[in-house]
């Protein structure tokens, strides 16, 4: 039977509670200092007992080793890379890793356990990722970020524990507060246009009407920004009117 090598699984609940009433003290010391704090109480907290946890330095930590996003923990690749390898483990980069793709194996070194794993430029443009801030100038380097993620989620769980790297978390609530592209609208030919307005001169309350209608569609009284159908609508309404005139 594998031993349970986590610490939080050995401690009794007066000894959590110690470590954590710990931690809220190195919390407290820290944020007198004006480096730190930019953090909430909820980042600060996180890091702290993160970097604890994963035996990281606490000042490292908060200078650019891990990060707090929505109460889960991100890596940066070096920290990443410095934990799977002083467990022991074995990583290595194919040579050919280039702007389009990386791939890495992973050895175990308690059971020799190996596995290939990759992420590539399709993969990051599938993500929405593509040409976002690091991604479009170091472009090497986030594909590799990506993924030693993968591979350390998949071969090393025990040594990450459910940490993923950096901006992994971040980057993905962005991708997600993205608003949809907006509809493309059909808008009405020249000739639809030149015909409605002959229309309307010679229906003055009716060009009123279009006019008001167009503001409150558009935010503007510019008949070229209807919808093709709108203009349409309107060119049969306009023929309409003037025939029951000529009639009457």
């Amino acid at each position: 039977m594998t031993e349970n090598k986590n610490p939080l699984m050995k401690q009794t609940a007066q000894e959590l509670l110690t470590e954590i009433n710990g931690q809220f003290q190195v919390c407290e010391t820290l944020r007198k200092l004006p480096a730190f704090q930019k953090y909430s109480d909820t980042d600060l907290i996180t890091i702290v007992h993160a970097a604890q946890f994963l035996g990281l330095s606490p000042f490292v930590c908060l200078q650019g080793g891990l990060y707090s996003i929505n109460g889960k923990v991100e890596l940066s690749a070096a920290v990443m890379n410095r934990l799977i390898r002083q467990a022991g483990h074995k990583i290595e980069a194919d040579p050919a890793n280039n702007d389009k793709g990386c791939i890495l194996k992973g050895t175990r070194a308690d059971d020799g356990c190996t596995m290939v794993v990759s992420f590539s430029w399709d993969d990051a443009v599938k993500a929405g990722l593509a040409n976002r801030g690091p991604w479009k100038n170091y472009t090497a380097d986030m594909l590799f970020a990506r993924c030693l993620s993968r591979l350390g989620r998949r071969l090393f769980p025990d040594v990450l524990q459910g940490c993923y790297v950096e901006g992994e978390i971040s980057q993905a609530i962005e991708v997600e507060k993205e608003p949809d592209p907006k509809p493309e609208i059909n808008l009405a030919t020249t000739a639809e246009l030149d015909e409605l307005f002959a229309l309307l001169a010679e229906t003055p309350d009716f060009a009123e009407e279009v006019i008001e209608y167009t503001k409150e569609l558009t935010g503007e009284d510019k008949l070229s920004l209807l919808p093709r159908a709108h203009v349409q609508s309107a060119i049969k309404r306009a023929k309409k009117i003037i025939k029951e005139n000529a009639d009457g």
